[in-house]
């Protein structure tokens, strides 16, 4: 049944077991945290800019957004136009 030799080993692969667990925790929670950003300046790619150059950033990004959404509408526009004259070309062929 139950001898000396199992129950070592038993209890010494529950001590490898949390030995590892805590060496994964005491990792996790060792690593340097992220320090906060000066308020007013943010950094892109590398370089460093301060909040008037962030907004107008921002405000170019959401004009390129704005055409590419009308852009998109101006497609599928095109493709419903298209669809419906090559709907008609294929009833005046019958």
């Amino acid at each position: 049944m139950i001898d000396a030799v199992w129950f070592e080993r038993i209890s010494n692969g529950l001590l490898a077991l949390c030995t590892g667990l805590a060496a994964i925790l005491a990792v996790r929670s060792g690593r340097k945290k992220e320090e906060p950003e000066e308020p007013g300046r943010m950094e892109i790619a590398g370089a460093l800019i301060d909040s008037k150059e962030a907004a107008s950033l921002r405000a170019s990004i959401d004009a390129n957004t704005a055409a590419l959404r009308h852009s998109a509408e101006v497609i599928e526009d095109a493709q419903r136009d298209m669809r419906d004259l090559t709907r008609e070309l294929v009833r005046s062929a019958r």
